[in-house]
């Protein structure tokens, strides 16, 4: 009976070494699918990064464009201004010279009375205006803000 039994042992599908190497197999796939994906976070990353230093230069520029503009319309602006109004002081001084001409003071007179109290109102108020401003600016920055007690 002893030579009558012989025992058959199959291999196991999963010997410890076959489990163990499949095992590694898979975690070193996953890992190698991880540094992938983040090789492509990192590129997709410095493109982000590219393209918004790309966006700010080109805002900066298109800034200092519209600035030149602005400086250039204010400088035709300021141009019609101040050409309107020698014209306009032009033709006082040559209204004067007529009046004072054909021996008329009393005009000049009148007009030079209407110009300083204009100017000395303008002059008045604009100082009001401007030590109201300075007082209201004291006291703005006299009042502490809730939060800076906390």
């Amino acid at each position: 009976m002893a030579g009558d039994q012989t025992i058959v042992t199959k291999p196991a599908k999963d010997t410890p070494g076959q489990t163990d190497f499949a095992f590694a197999r898979e975690f070193l796939d996953v890992q190698r699918k991880e540094i992938d994906l983040k090789v492509q976070d990192l590129a997709l990353r410095k493109d982000q990064q590219s393209q918004s230093h790309e966006y700010a230069l080109q805002s900066l520029s298109a800034m200092a464009a519209d600035r030149a503009a602005q400086r250039t319309h204010r400088i035709a602006e300021m141009r019609q201004y101040l050409l309107f109004a020698g014209l306009v002081l032009l033709l006082l001084l040559v209204f004067a010279g007529l009046a004072l001409h054909w021996n008329r003071e009393t005009i000049v007179l009148e007009g030079l009375k209407i110009v300083g109290t204009f100017v000395g109102g303008l002059g008045a108020g604009a100082f009001l205006g401007y030590r109201k401003g300075q007082k209201e600016m004291q006291k703005s920055e006299s009042v502490p803000d809730g939060d800076e007690n906390l």
